[in-house]
């Protein structure tokens, strides 16, 4: 009751004093005004953003969406008499023939083995190197960066065919090996070595990630002059890592050098001065850091081998056919699109898959926000 009363005092009060009136009414007014401007200043903001990201969405809608679309539809489609073509989304005649025959599914599980092993290697390989461009002197530094960049100057399809001459039987590292006299030794060696891997146990614990089929190099045949034997390392799964491995490792370097380069040093000098050693230090605090660098690389690594085509095509054998080769087959010398659409329809649920498996054990906020 007493704020009603001050308010009906305050009514009267404005009523009594000159023109006052007029003053609330005009600042009613402007105050009208100024909400009106800055409602279409936010329009007319919010309008020139869209115009600004329209040529992006057009873009995207036009060489995107609607090619995946198209071949989704495809996918669904059946040809009759080869001449008339029928969309029936109640068909799934392609992906029943993609599932149920042996020879895809072979397919897949090679693609996804060779991927796996050449995440594996680019993982064994990337985090040595880009631990030591983030821990060496800025001068250094300048100098092996570009070592790394250089690779991407320098076509795929030349790069693949300089290792099919580098691993041929006649070859830099058969004639380098054959020069110093160790060719035999090494062939012996690695013929030990596959036939401990293809041994039981390591055989069931190792068949489904594709290791034991990545050493089918280590069988190598008798020259003609029976001076010794050129080491098989091409035309099988070692050429096939080879070739892919040297090109993706640089996906799998720059996410790693990106985080290592934003961990102060002063971590692993205090874990050094509470008691903990090198190794320790680096196990328990350092490696820790660099799992969200590492899972981006692991991240593109995978599912950039997952399209390789020109590579294995070129460096491996029958059985290192991935599926990207089998699509290429059916386009162009088949000629059957759905099938091919199921195909690549059914390689991208795969990745979208395991993406969300991968995104649901590593946060993709955590990730993203330390490559920033």
């Amino acid at each position: 009751m007493a704020q009603v009363a001050g308010a009906r005092q305050r009514g009267d009060l404005i009523g009594r004093i000159p023109y006052l009136p007029e003053i609330k009414d005009i600042s009613d007014q402007l105050m009208d005004t100024s909400r009106r401007r800055l409602l279409w200043l936010n329009v007319k903001e919010q309008g020139f953003f869209l115009m600004l990201i329209l040529p992006s969405v057009v873009l995207v809608a036009v060489f995107l969406i609607f090619p995946l679309w198209r071949m989704l539809s495809l996918s669904f489609g059946t040809t009759d008499d080869g001449v008339a073509f029928n969309y029936n989304f109640e068909t799934i005649g392609q992906y029943e023939r993609a599932v149920n025959g042996p020879v895809y599914r072979e397919l897949f599980k090679t693609t996804f083995q060779i991927s796996f092993l050449t995440t594996i290697f680019s993982i064994a390989l990337g985090y040595p190197v880009a631990y030591l461009l983030a821990n060496v002197a800025d001068k250094t530094r300048a100098i092996l960066l570009p070592l790394v960049v250089v690779p991407f100057w320098t076509s795929i399809l030349v790069r693949t065919f300089a290792w099919r001459i580098i691993l041929g039987r006649n070859g830099f590292i058969n004639e380098t090996l054959d020069w110093i006299g160790v060719r035999d030794g090494v062939g012996e060696l690695l013929q030990w070595v596959g036939e401990v891997i293809h041994m039981r146990p390591f055989t069931w614990i190792l068949s489904w990630t594709g290791l034991p089929d990545a050493l089918n190099f280590t069988r190598w045949d008798p020259s003609v002059d029976g001076s010794g034997g050129e080491l098989e390392l091409v035309f099988n799964r070692v050429g096939t890592l080879v070739g892919m491995v040297h090109i993706l490792v640089p996906f799998m370097i720059f996410p790693i050098f990106a985080v290592m380069r934003g961990i102060p040093n002063e971590y692993l000098r205090a874990a050094e001065n509470l008691g903990a050693g090198p190794f320790t230090a680096f196990r328990r605090v350092y490696f820790p850091l660099t799992t969200p660098g590492l899972g981006a690389g692991i991240l593109l690594v995978f599912i950039l081998s997952l399209g390789f085509f020109i590579t294995p095509a070129l460096l491996g054998g029958p059985g290192d056919r991935m599926i990207s080769n089998m699509i290429e087959i059916q386009i162009n010398e088949v000629n059957n699109w759905e099938f091919a659409a199921a195909l690549a329809f059914m390689l991208l649920g795969g990745t979208l898959v395991l993406y969300f498996i991968y995104a649901r054990f590593l946060s993709m906020d955590r990730l993203y926000g330390e490559m920033r």
